[in-house]
């Protein structure tokens, strides 16, 4: 799969030039994953970061009201995880599993940190990319809290309230 065609038609990409999409694409490479292969793992180290190409990948985190993991959501084609433990080499903050066979492009961290520090471009880019990903998160997060605590309809009322 030509990953600098996926790119530039990725919403995510859209402020890079056709020349950082170049660089980014020549940094990453494809793979194809098993049903059921773990991504990465809640509470290890960064390595990579992942773009799905095709399929579909699940995003648990542990309970910690019940045993085994709670299911945060599902990602599909276009979107990107794993990239925040880049940036802040800290640990990943959920496990990412394929749900199906998965194909990928990944960006291992050496790849990431040398971009990151020698494009500045690139490097705006990647944190626009990560601001609009945790505002997603955040949005989610928000949403998922009021419907827990006070039910679907009063936490429609309260986020309209809030934009």
């Amino acid at each position: 799969m030509d990953i600098s065609g996926f790119l530039i038609a990725d919403p995510l990409f859209n402020s890079f030039s056709a020349s950082e999409i170049d660089i980014l694409a020549r940094a990453m490479s494809t793979s194809h994953y098993p049903d059921g292969h773990v991504f990465i793992k809640e509470g290890e180290r960064g390595d990579a970061f992942y773009l799905i190409l095709d399929g579909e990948v699940s995003v648990t985190r542990k309970s910690a009201t019940e045993r085994g993991a709670e299911h945060i959501r599902t990602l599909g084609p276009g979107e990107l995880f794993g990239l925040i433990a880049l940036v802040d080499h800290g640990k990943r903050a959920a496990t990412c599993t394929a749900i199906g066979e998965v194909t990928a492009a990944v960006l291992p961290v050496s790849a990431f940190d040398l971009l990151f520090q020698s494009n500045a471009p690139i490097a705006h880019h990647f944190q626009y990319v990560i601001a609009r990903q945790l505002a997603h998160d955040l949005r989610a997060y928000n949403h998922a809290l009021m419907n827990k605590l006070f039910g679907r309809k009063s936490a429609a009322e309260l986020l309209l309230r809030t934009v």
